[in-house]
């Protein structure tokens, strides 16, 4: 810089020297918030002061640095010219952090082509569906509580990392998990303009059949792809895809028994449909909302699993992105719905609403599945400034009453939905894995840092999957967090999709990858 007075005021200087100003306390007042804050709030302030600065910065180039026009417009077009040729996406993680997608970057599409060229022509058993007790058929699996059982799992990870089953290998974009059944593992990916319900051969990774529909759901923060994990019901799975897509396939085929669009004349929700199906008795219920604010009572949906018959629907909520269940309270069998405006208890049967309770966040956004607690009690956990607290329910003749026992910050679950094991609550509070006692709401502890990732339990141990990619073991016990191992099982570093655990094998994806390891004990 010419370090003429005159020179600097004539170019007017000072102002690109009060954006990096800007940028600067942007910076260093992340490194001054408290460990509490939620990393995003963080990246939030960081971005802001770097598009503040970079507004500044390009408002003096063009009116105020008194450089000649010809020579503003060269520079403007150049460095133009070199993003735009250069990147071909922003990205960003569950802190909102961004990350470039280059335009040299080979497309998903053309890695999983190039894939399945290159792969080892293996001839596979006969396709078997048999749901067996230590398989993984739905979200979360049967309960949808995060639980599984099975053989023994080893947790020596630290000096001998489990090892993949098959060579991890390219998927379709989107954050659905596996379901397992048989020797099938069932997943929803996006591969270019298609939603494409994906089945993989359990012990080879092997793609055995596709179903798709053409199908784009996109979202800047988001990104793109279907978010629902496949519900299998013996021979059959039922998906939901982000745009409103709903179908019954067989599952041996994936040739279709029925299709449906639940969105026709609704709107979406930001990030797209995201709760599973449910499976009750004869019946497959799903929540794609009435975002429209339409007194139309069909935000609810029951439908004859087999002929794809309606047979209810009702409410008039928008969608959260939570997935129907049914859980037992006050020995009554529940339909309970997380949507966008509250939480609530039906009867399966008929659609009829027992009771409800507010629970209102930023756009709606609630993704944490309620925890039954005994008989009468529903743990909830939201991120966006709301938290968790503890709903009890209760009877009086006919009429069920619900009302708060408490209500704290102590575990926001903004992408996760948390675990309980032995009277304890295991999530992660905005990345940071937190043990809860449910009975007055207070914090056992709180360690290990593994952003938007989820978990699972099986036994006493909490199976993480962390946003890095990383796979981590954790022992569920409130005496203190123990970390018990981890290794790297996937590359990148946006890993939302829900791992599966069948038969001591672990099931993992996210956007770009997927791969399956061996985490029995020998």
């Amino acid at each position: 810089m010419d370090q003429n007075p005159s020179v600097f005021m004539h170019r007017r200087y000072y102002i690109p020297m009060i954006a990096l100003g800007i940028l600067g306390v942007a910076l260093l007042s992340t490194r001054m918030l408290p460990e509490e804050y939620p990393p995003f709030v963080k990246s939030a302030v960081n971005m802001s002061g770097f598009l503040l600065a970079l507004i500044v910065s390009t408002t003096w180039w063009v009116f105020f640095s008194r450089f000649s026009w010809l020579l503003k417009i060269e520079v403007v077009a150049i460095i133009g010219s070199a993003y735009y040729g250069a990147v071909k996406e922003l990205e960003f993680n569950g802190d909102v952090e961004p990350k470039i997608i280059w335009r040299w970057e080979k497309p998903r599409e053309d890695k999983i082509a190039e894939h399945r060229t290159n792969a080892p022509k293996i001839e596979l058993e006969a396709i078997s569906v048999v749901v067996g007790p230590e398989d993984f058929p739905n979200y979360r699996n049967r309960n949808l509580d995060g639980v599984v059982t099975g053989p023994e799992i080893y947790s020596d990870w630290k000096s001998n990392p489990p090892k993949p089953v098959w060579k991890p290998q390219p998927c379709g974009a989107g954050y659905s998990g596996f379901s397992i059944a048989g020797n099938l593992a069932v997943t929803m990916e996006q591969r270019a303009d298609r939603e494409v319900v994906v089945a993989y051969d359990f012990a080879t990774g092997t793609e055995r059949w596709t179903h798709s529909w053409v199908a784009r759901h996109y979202d800047a923060m988001g990104g793109e792809g279907p978010m629902i994990t496949p519900t299998i019901d013996g021979d059959l799975i039922y998906v939901l895809g982000g745009t409103g897509h709903f179908a019954c396939l067989d599952a041996k085929t994936g040739q279709p028994n029925w299709e449906k669009k639940l969105l026709e004349d609704n709107k979406n929700i930001q990030w797209g449909m995201s709760g599973s199906p449910l499976i009750y008795k004869d019946l497959v219920i799903v929540n794609p909302g009435e975002q429209e604010a339409k007194d139309l009572s069909r935000a609810i949906r029951a439908y004859d699993k087999k002929s794809g018959e309606l047979r209810w629907q009702v409410g008039n909520n928008r969608a959260g992105y939570t997935s129907p269940m049914v859980a037992t309270l006050l020995d009554t069998e529940m339909l309970l719905i997380f949507d966008g405006a509250e939480i609530a208890g039906y009867n399966p049967l008929t659609g009829s609403k027992y009771w409800a309770r507010p629970w209102v966040t930023n756009q709606g956004i609630n993704v944490a599945q309620p925890i039954p607690i005994e008989n009468d009690k529903l743990f909830i956990t939201s991120s966006y400034g709301v938290g968790c607290g503890l709903v009890k329910i209760s009877k009086e003749g006919d009429k069920f009453k619900q009302e708060e026992l408490w209500h704290n910050f102590n575990l926001r679950c903004r992408f996760t939905s948390p675990v309980l094991f032995e009277g304890f609550i295991y999530g992660l509070d905005e990345g940071m894995l937190v043990c809860l006692d449910p009975n007055d709401g207070k914090r056992k502890w709180k360690g290990g840092r593994y952003g938007q990732g989820q978990l699972l339990r099986q036994g006493n141990k909490l199976i993480i999957q962390a946003e890095s990619g990383d796979l981590v073991m954790v022992e569920a016990t409130p005496a203190e967090f123990k970390e018990l191992g981890k290794f790297k099982a996937l590359s990148g570093d946006k890993t939302w999709n829900y791992p599966s655990l069948a038969r001591g094998f672990a099931w993992v994806r996210n956007h770009n990858e997927m791969a399956c390891y061996d985490l029995r004990k020998k």
